[in-house]
Protein backbone atom coordinates (compact mmCIF):
# COMPACT_ATOMS: atom_id res chain seq x y z
CA UNK A 1 0.00 0.00 0.00
CA UNK A 2 2.84 2.40 0.88
CA UNK A 3 4.57 1.87 -2.49
CA UNK A 4 1.24 2.20 -4.34
CA UNK A 5 0.52 5.54 -2.65
CA UNK A 6 3.94 6.93 -3.49
CA UNK A 7 3.70 5.77 -7.10
CA UNK A 8 0.23 7.30 -7.46
CA UNK A 9 1.29 10.68 -6.07
CA UNK A 10 4.36 10.74 -8.31
CA UNK A 11 2.31 9.82 -11.38
CA UNK A 12 -0.27 12.55 -10.71
CA UNK A 13 2.43 15.19 -10.22
CA UNK A 14 4.19 14.25 -13.46
CA UNK A 15 0.97 14.38 -15.48
CA UNK A 16 0.06 17.76 -13.95
CA UNK A 17 3.45 19.18 -14.89
CA UNK A 18 3.34 17.82 -18.44
CA UNK A 19 -0.12 19.35 -19.03
CA UNK A 20 0.76 22.76 -17.60
CA UNK A 21 0.50 25.50 -20.29
CA UNK A 22 3.34 27.48 -18.71
CA UNK A 23 5.65 25.14 -16.79
CA UNK A 24 7.86 26.81 -14.26
CA UNK A 25 11.61 27.11 -14.34
CA UNK A 26 13.82 24.19 -13.33
CA UNK A 27 17.14 25.29 -11.83
CA UNK A 28 20.11 23.04 -11.14
CA UNK A 29 22.51 24.81 -8.77
CA UNK A 30 25.98 23.31 -8.50
CA UNK A 31 28.71 24.43 -6.09
CA UNK A 32 31.90 25.11 -8.09
CA UNK A 33 33.95 22.25 -6.61
CA UNK A 34 31.09 19.80 -7.17
CA UNK A 35 30.85 20.98 -10.78
CA UNK A 36 34.52 20.03 -11.22
CA UNK A 37 33.78 16.54 -9.91
CA UNK A 38 31.02 16.04 -12.49
CA UNK A 39 33.26 17.47 -15.21
CA UNK A 40 35.95 14.89 -14.42
CA UNK A 41 33.42 12.08 -14.08
CA UNK A 42 31.91 13.04 -17.43
CA UNK A 43 35.31 12.97 -19.14
CA UNK A 44 35.98 9.48 -17.81
CA UNK A 45 32.45 8.12 -18.38
CA UNK A 46 30.59 10.24 -20.90
CA UNK A 47 27.12 11.11 -19.64
CA UNK A 48 24.36 10.32 -22.09
CA UNK A 49 21.57 12.81 -22.90
CA UNK A 50 19.21 11.04 -20.49
CA UNK A 51 21.67 11.14 -17.60
CA UNK A 52 20.39 13.72 -15.08
CA UNK A 53 23.96 14.55 -14.03
CA UNK A 54 24.75 15.99 -17.46
CA UNK A 55 23.12 19.20 -16.19
CA UNK A 56 25.72 19.40 -13.38
CA UNK A 57 28.91 19.35 -15.49
CA UNK A 58 31.01 22.51 -15.21
CA UNK A 59 31.84 23.68 -18.78
CA UNK A 60 35.38 22.95 -19.98
CA UNK A 61 35.92 26.61 -20.85
CA UNK A 62 35.01 27.91 -17.39
CA UNK A 63 37.91 30.00 -16.05
CA UNK A 64 36.38 31.53 -12.93
CA UNK A 65 36.09 35.04 -14.40
CA UNK A 66 32.28 35.05 -14.21
CA UNK A 67 30.54 34.01 -11.04
CA UNK A 68 27.97 32.75 -10.68
CA UNK A 69 28.15 31.14 -14.12
CA UNK A 70 24.83 30.39 -15.86
CA UNK A 71 24.20 27.77 -18.54
CA UNK A 72 20.89 27.99 -20.39
CA UNK A 73 19.72 24.67 -21.81
CA UNK A 74 17.34 26.09 -24.41
CA UNK A 75 14.15 25.04 -22.63
CA UNK A 76 12.81 25.69 -19.14
CA UNK A 77 15.97 24.39 -17.44
CA UNK A 78 19.02 26.36 -16.32
CA UNK A 79 22.19 25.46 -14.44
CA UNK A 80 23.92 27.88 -12.06
CA UNK A 81 27.50 27.23 -10.92
CA UNK A 82 28.02 29.20 -7.71
CA UNK A 83 30.30 29.73 -4.73
CA UNK A 84 27.96 31.19 -2.10
CA UNK A 85 24.31 31.03 -1.07
CA UNK A 86 23.44 34.69 -1.61
CA UNK A 87 24.74 34.70 -5.20
CA UNK A 88 22.87 31.48 -5.90
CA UNK A 89 19.50 32.71 -4.64
CA UNK A 90 19.77 36.15 -6.26
CA UNK A 91 20.82 34.61 -9.58
CA UNK A 92 17.85 32.21 -9.39
CA UNK A 93 15.50 35.13 -8.77
CA UNK A 94 16.98 37.15 -11.65
CA UNK A 95 16.86 34.25 -14.13
CA UNK A 96 13.25 33.46 -13.24
CA UNK A 97 12.31 37.09 -13.84
CA UNK A 98 14.13 37.12 -17.19
CA UNK A 99 12.23 34.00 -18.26
CA UNK A 100 8.94 35.42 -17.01
CA UNK A 101 8.41 32.30 -14.91
CA UNK A 102 8.33 31.16 -11.31
CA UNK A 103 10.86 28.67 -9.97
CA UNK A 104 9.22 25.25 -10.02
CA UNK A 105 12.25 23.25 -8.94
CA UNK A 106 15.57 24.30 -7.39
CA UNK A 107 18.07 21.49 -6.87
CA UNK A 108 21.30 22.27 -5.01
CA UNK A 109 24.29 19.94 -5.38
CA UNK A 110 27.11 20.31 -2.87
CA UNK A 111 29.12 18.39 -0.34
CA UNK A 112 27.67 18.64 3.11
CA UNK A 113 27.08 17.54 6.69
CA UNK A 114 23.87 16.89 8.63
CA UNK A 115 21.94 20.15 8.51
CA UNK A 116 24.33 22.10 6.29
CA UNK A 117 25.95 22.38 2.86
CA UNK A 118 29.64 23.16 2.33
CA UNK A 119 29.94 26.62 0.80
CA UNK A 120 29.99 30.20 2.15
CA UNK A 121 26.93 32.24 2.98
CA UNK A 122 27.91 35.28 0.91
CA UNK A 123 30.83 36.89 -0.95
CA UNK A 124 32.18 38.48 2.22
CA UNK A 125 32.69 35.03 3.74
CA UNK A 126 34.39 33.46 0.69
CA UNK A 127 37.90 34.71 1.47
CA UNK A 128 37.75 34.47 5.28
CA UNK A 129 40.01 32.19 7.30
CA UNK A 130 36.94 30.18 8.23
CA UNK A 131 36.44 29.25 4.56
CA UNK A 132 40.09 28.70 3.60
CA UNK A 133 39.67 24.92 3.29
CA UNK A 134 36.55 25.28 1.18
CA UNK A 135 38.34 27.80 -1.06
CA UNK A 136 41.28 25.42 -1.52
CA UNK A 137 38.84 22.68 -2.50
CA UNK A 138 36.83 24.89 -4.87
CA UNK A 139 40.03 26.03 -6.61
CA UNK A 140 41.48 22.52 -6.69
CA UNK A 141 42.19 20.46 -9.77
CA UNK A 142 39.41 18.29 -11.16
CA UNK A 143 41.41 15.11 -10.67
CA UNK A 144 42.13 15.91 -7.00
CA UNK A 145 38.48 16.63 -6.26
CA UNK A 146 37.46 13.45 -8.08
CA UNK A 147 39.93 11.29 -6.16
CA UNK A 148 38.86 12.71 -2.78
CA UNK A 149 35.22 11.94 -3.50
CA UNK A 150 36.01 8.22 -3.41
CA UNK A 151 37.90 8.32 -0.11
CA UNK A 152 37.12 5.35 2.20
CA UNK A 153 35.23 6.24 5.37
CA UNK A 154 35.68 4.70 8.79
CA UNK A 155 33.13 3.48 11.30
CA UNK A 156 34.28 6.14 13.80
CA UNK A 157 33.75 8.89 11.24
CA UNK A 158 30.25 7.64 10.48
CA UNK A 159 29.27 7.57 14.14
CA UNK A 160 30.76 11.04 14.67
CA UNK A 161 28.56 12.34 11.86
CA UNK A 162 25.49 10.69 13.42
CA UNK A 163 26.28 12.35 16.74
CA UNK A 164 26.65 15.72 15.00
CA UNK A 165 23.25 15.18 13.34
CA UNK A 166 21.51 15.08 16.72
CA UNK A 167 23.22 18.23 18.01
CA UNK A 168 22.55 21.15 15.66
CA UNK A 169 25.31 23.71 15.76
CA UNK A 170 27.38 25.79 13.35
CA UNK A 171 30.45 24.37 11.62
CA UNK A 172 33.10 26.40 9.83
CA UNK A 173 32.04 27.59 6.35
CA UNK A 174 28.86 25.51 6.41
CA UNK A 175 25.59 26.98 5.17
CA UNK A 176 22.96 25.80 7.63
CA UNK A 177 19.70 27.09 9.08
CA UNK A 178 21.14 30.34 10.47
CA UNK A 179 22.86 31.23 7.19
CA UNK A 180 19.71 30.57 5.15
CA UNK A 181 17.76 32.70 7.61
CA UNK A 182 20.26 35.55 7.32
CA UNK A 183 20.15 35.63 3.51
CA UNK A 184 16.38 35.27 3.21
CA UNK A 185 15.79 38.01 5.80
CA UNK A 186 18.28 40.18 3.88
CA UNK A 187 16.29 39.62 0.67
CA UNK A 188 12.64 38.94 1.64
CA UNK A 189 11.55 39.39 -1.99
CA UNK A 190 13.16 36.02 -2.81
CA UNK A 191 10.00 34.26 -1.69
CA UNK A 192 8.04 35.71 -4.61
CA UNK A 193 10.30 33.97 -7.13
CA UNK A 194 9.02 30.52 -6.14
CA UNK A 195 5.93 28.81 -7.53
CA UNK A 196 3.01 27.80 -5.34
CA UNK A 197 3.89 24.14 -5.96
CA UNK A 198 7.66 24.47 -6.03
CA UNK A 199 10.25 22.10 -4.63
CA UNK A 200 13.76 22.61 -3.26
CA UNK A 201 16.05 19.58 -3.31
CA UNK A 202 19.21 19.43 -1.18
CA UNK A 203 21.57 16.75 -2.48
CA UNK A 204 24.49 16.85 -0.02
CA UNK A 205 25.38 13.69 1.90
CA UNK A 206 23.45 13.35 5.18
CA UNK A 207 22.09 16.91 4.90
CA UNK A 208 18.62 15.85 6.05
CA UNK A 209 19.82 13.64 8.90
CA UNK A 210 18.66 14.05 12.49
CA UNK A 211 17.66 17.17 14.37
CA UNK A 212 20.16 19.21 12.36
CA UNK A 213 18.56 18.18 9.07
CA UNK A 214 15.07 18.82 10.42
CA UNK A 215 16.12 22.31 11.55
CA UNK A 216 17.60 23.22 8.16
CA UNK A 217 14.70 22.02 6.02
CA UNK A 218 12.14 23.43 8.44
CA UNK A 219 13.84 26.83 8.32
CA UNK A 220 13.85 26.89 4.51
CA UNK A 221 10.21 25.81 4.33
CA UNK A 222 9.16 28.37 6.95
CA UNK A 223 10.92 31.37 5.41
CA UNK A 224 10.89 30.69 1.68
CA UNK A 225 8.00 28.33 0.94
CA UNK A 226 5.32 29.16 3.51
CA UNK A 227 1.67 29.76 2.63
CA UNK A 228 1.82 27.37 -0.32
CA UNK A 229 1.96 23.68 -1.24
CA UNK A 230 5.72 23.54 -1.64
CA UNK A 231 8.29 21.11 -0.30
CA UNK A 232 11.93 20.66 0.59
CA UNK A 233 13.44 17.23 -0.05
CA UNK A 234 16.72 16.01 1.43
CA UNK A 235 18.40 12.70 2.16
CA UNK A 236 19.52 11.31 5.49
CA UNK A 237 22.00 8.89 3.89
CA UNK A 238 25.33 9.25 2.12
CA UNK A 239 24.90 10.47 -1.45
CA UNK A 240 25.78 8.43 -4.54
CA UNK A 241 25.70 10.62 -7.62
CA UNK A 242 28.09 9.43 -10.30
CA UNK A 243 27.83 8.35 -13.94
CA UNK A 244 26.37 4.93 -13.07
CA UNK A 245 23.18 6.36 -11.53
CA UNK A 246 21.56 8.48 -14.28
CA UNK A 247 18.11 8.45 -12.63
CA UNK A 248 18.92 10.74 -9.68
CA UNK A 249 20.57 10.65 -6.29
CA UNK A 250 21.37 7.21 -4.91
CA UNK A 251 21.93 6.22 -1.29
CA UNK A 252 24.29 4.34 0.99
CA UNK A 253 24.48 4.10 4.77
CA UNK A 254 26.22 2.04 7.41
CA UNK A 255 24.52 -1.15 8.62
CA UNK A 256 27.36 -3.24 10.02
CA UNK A 257 31.13 -3.60 9.79
CA UNK A 258 31.03 -6.32 7.12
CA UNK A 259 28.91 -4.13 4.88
CA UNK A 260 31.19 -1.12 5.52
CA UNK A 261 34.27 -3.19 4.66
CA UNK A 262 32.61 -4.28 1.41
CA UNK A 263 31.81 -0.65 0.61
CA UNK A 264 35.38 0.53 1.22
CA UNK A 265 36.83 -2.35 -0.78
CA UNK A 266 34.46 -1.79 -3.71
CA UNK A 267 33.44 1.84 -4.25
CA UNK A 268 36.90 3.49 -4.24
CA UNK A 269 38.03 0.86 -6.77
CA UNK A 270 35.12 0.60 -9.21
CA UNK A 271 33.98 4.22 -8.68
CA UNK A 272 30.52 2.99 -9.57
CA UNK A 273 27.78 3.89 -7.13
CA UNK A 274 25.43 1.32 -8.52
CA UNK A 275 27.65 -1.43 -7.10
CA UNK A 276 26.99 -0.37 -3.50
CA UNK A 277 23.72 1.58 -3.51
CA UNK A 278 20.85 0.77 -1.15
CA UNK A 279 17.31 1.99 -0.77
CA UNK A 280 17.30 5.23 1.17
CA UNK A 281 15.14 7.56 3.23
CA UNK A 282 14.01 10.95 1.95
CA UNK A 283 13.05 13.76 4.33
CA UNK A 284 10.09 15.73 2.94
CA UNK A 285 9.36 19.06 4.63
CA UNK A 286 6.60 21.59 4.08
CA UNK A 287 4.96 24.43 6.03
CA UNK A 288 1.36 23.90 7.13
CA UNK A 289 -0.84 25.99 9.41
CA UNK A 290 1.95 28.16 10.74
CA UNK A 291 4.60 25.54 11.38
CA UNK A 292 6.94 23.24 9.47
CA UNK A 293 5.92 19.62 9.05
CA UNK A 294 8.20 16.87 7.87
CA UNK A 295 8.07 13.16 7.27
CA UNK A 296 10.67 10.55 6.50
CA UNK A 297 9.76 8.45 3.48
CA UNK A 298 11.59 5.08 3.44
CA UNK A 299 12.37 2.52 0.74
CA UNK A 300 13.26 5.02 -1.98
CA UNK A 301 15.52 3.89 -4.84
CA UNK A 302 16.47 7.47 -5.71
CA UNK A 303 15.88 11.06 -4.70
CA UNK A 304 14.47 12.31 -7.99
CA UNK A 305 14.31 15.95 -8.95
CA UNK A 306 13.95 18.46 -11.75
CA UNK A 307 11.81 18.73 -14.82
CA UNK A 308 11.73 14.98 -15.46
CA UNK A 309 9.35 14.47 -12.54
CA UNK A 310 7.57 17.79 -12.43
CA UNK A 311 6.70 19.96 -9.48
CA UNK A 312 4.96 19.02 -6.28
CA UNK A 313 6.20 15.43 -6.38
CA UNK A 314 4.87 14.74 -2.90
CA UNK A 315 2.37 17.55 -2.45
CA UNK A 316 0.06 16.14 0.20
CA UNK A 317 2.62 15.39 2.88
CA UNK A 318 -0.12 14.70 5.42
CA UNK A 319 -1.05 11.57 3.46
CA UNK A 320 2.46 10.17 3.29
CA UNK A 321 3.31 7.08 5.32
CA UNK A 322 5.69 8.15 8.05
CA UNK A 323 8.88 6.58 9.28
CA UNK A 324 10.73 7.30 12.51
CA UNK A 325 14.45 7.91 12.23
CA UNK A 326 16.22 5.44 14.48
CA UNK A 327 17.76 6.90 17.60
CA UNK A 328 21.55 6.98 17.37
CA UNK A 329 23.92 5.74 20.05
CA UNK A 330 24.58 8.33 22.74
CA UNK A 331 27.90 9.86 21.74
CA UNK A 332 29.63 13.13 22.68
CA UNK A 333 29.28 15.99 20.23
CA UNK A 334 32.39 15.88 18.00
CA UNK A 335 34.49 19.03 17.86
CA UNK A 336 35.36 18.29 14.24
CA UNK A 337 34.22 15.90 11.52
CA UNK A 338 35.53 15.01 8.09
CA UNK A 339 33.33 16.26 5.28
CA UNK A 340 32.22 13.16 3.34
CA UNK A 341 33.83 13.03 -0.08
CA UNK A 342 36.88 15.10 0.90
CA UNK A 343 40.10 14.94 2.88
CA UNK A 344 39.06 18.06 4.80
CA UNK A 345 37.73 18.38 8.35
CA UNK A 346 35.49 21.16 9.56
CA UNK A 347 35.44 22.27 13.18
CA UNK A 348 32.44 23.17 15.29
CA UNK A 349 32.12 26.88 16.05
CA UNK A 350 31.30 28.20 19.51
Amino acid sequence: MRQLLLALVLSMATVAFANSPNPGLTIYAVEIGSGKFYRMDNHLHHYGPRNIWSKFVLPDNYNGSVEPAVVEHGDTTVTIFFSNLEDLLLASQRIAANHGKKIASLTIASLGLPGALWFPMDRAQVTTVECSLWLAHARGKDQDIYNQYYSPISRNEIFALRAAAQNPGPHACMTGAEQWKTIIMRHPELKRAFDYHSEINLLGSLVGMGKAGELLTGTIASLLLNDRQAIVKSNIDFSLNDWSIPEGLGFWNYENDAQLNHFNATYPVTKRGRDVMQKGIVRVTTFIKGKPMDKLVPDQKFLQFGQSIGTGMLLDITQLPGFKEREPMALPVPLEVRIPGTHFKTHRLN
